[in-house]
């Protein structure tokens, strides 16, 4: 999966998770899976991402938050291939 297509998938679970009311969460890989959860989700160490609050669900990521996410996410799944 190419860094766009996983940042599309980020965006999309952000505006699910948004209208559920979650404002505190994080971009995660849980179980294989990139996630957007609760911060609060689990005690089981797992790797993060990106860390989101409540300016990032109204506002939305800004161009260097999403740069920074994107740098995360591929230096993470390109050591997975």
């Amino acid at each position: 999966m190419n860094p766009e297509t996983l940042l599309a998938a980020v965006a999309v679970q952000m505006k699910t998770e948004n209208k559920r009311g979650l404002y505190h969460a994080h971009v995660c890989d849980w179980h294989g899976k990139l996630s957007v959860l609760s911060r609060q989700h689990t005690k089981e160490p797992h790797t993060v991402f990106f860390v989101l609050n409540h300016r990032h669900f109204t506002d939305g990521l800004t161009t260097e938050d999403w740069n920074l996410l994107k740098k995360r996410l591929y230096s993470f799944y390109k050591e997975k291939i």
